[in-house]
């Protein structure tokens, strides 16, 4: 999973390198930051929205997906 988190990354890093604009928006800044950090947990189970937008010469695309975020104690 790590492994395939950094290809990603700098597949991410690249796409940059050639001149496009990547960005994130979070549907819910209490939960998740417009980095995609996740800020807090909730015990009940929280879906938060997110958009990526991707911009080259004036060309926009954009994918609105969600995430689960739920606290897992520790046992």
């Amino acid at each position: 999973h790590f492994k395939k988190l950094v290809q990603i990354e700098y597949q991410v890093l690249q796409f940059v390198k050639q001149g496009y604009k990547v960005s994130l928006e979070s549907g819910n800044t209490e939960y998740v930051n417009n980095s995609g950090r996740v800020l807090k947990t909730s015990v009940l189970s929280k879906v938060v929205p997110y958009t990526i937008t991707v911009e080259k010469d004036g060309v926009k695309d954009s994918v609105t997906l969600s995430s689960v975020i739920q606290f897992t104690p520790y046992l």
